[in-house]
C-alpha cells in the first residue's frame, strides 16, 4: 500500500525548524535526525518526548543540580522530515547563496530560541552529539559535530 503526501507550496519559506514541522504534518518521513544538549543553569524536572511533532525535549537527569551551574539539562532530538535538500543542490549549481529564511543559527539555535521565549528557561544549544541516518543504526551514532558552546 502507497501513503499519499501532500504537497507542501513554497516548501523553503520560514526558517528551518519552520520548514521541518510543515513537512512533519504534511507526512514526509523522517530523513535522520540528531541530538543536541541545550545547557543551562536550571533544574529541570519533566520532559517532552510527544506532541511536538518532530521534536522531543528529553532529561538527561544531570547529577549537577546547583542554581548557577552551567550543565547539559535537556537534550533536544529532532527528526528531519525537510524535503529541501533538493533545493540546496540546486542553489549550489547557480553560485548563489540563499540567505532570506536564516535566522541566525541552525535548526536546534531556533528550537532553543522558542524554549526560551515559551518557557523563560535560561538555555543554548550546544553541538550535534548523536547522529539518526535513516539508513543507519537506528540507535544512533555519537558525534562531535559543530561544538561552538
Amino acid at each position: 500500500m502507497t501513503e499519499e503526501v501532500t504537497i507542501i507550496e513554497n516548501d523553503n519559506q520560514g526558517p528551518r525548524s519552520w520548514q521541518n514541522w510543515r513537512s512533519f504534518n504534511a507526512g514526509y518521513p523522517a530523513r535522520g535526525g540528531f541530538e543536541v544538549p541545550l545547557f543551562s543553569d536550571a533544574r529541570v524536572t519533566g520532559e517532552i518526548q510527544t506532541g511536538l511533532g518532530p521534536f522531543q525535549f528529553l532529561n538527561p537527569v544531570p547529577s549537577e543540580t546547583r542554581t548557577g551551574i552551567l550543565r547539559p539539562t535537556i537534550y533536544l532530538r529532532v527528526e528531519d522530515h525537510c524535503q529541501s535538500a533538493a533545493n540546496a543542490l540546486e542553489l549550489l549549481k547557480t553560485n548563489k547563496t540563499d540567505e532570506s529564511n536564516y535566522v541566525g543559527g541552525g535548526i536546534s539555535d531556533e528550537v532553543a530560541a522558542l524554549a526560551r521565549l515559551s518557557s523563560g528557561l535560561r538555555c543554548k544549544a550546544g553541538g550535534i552529539t548523536r547522529y539518526f541516518d535513516e539508513l543507519g543504526d537506528t540507535r544512533g551514532r555519537p558525534t562531535h559535530w559543530l561544538m561552538h558552546f
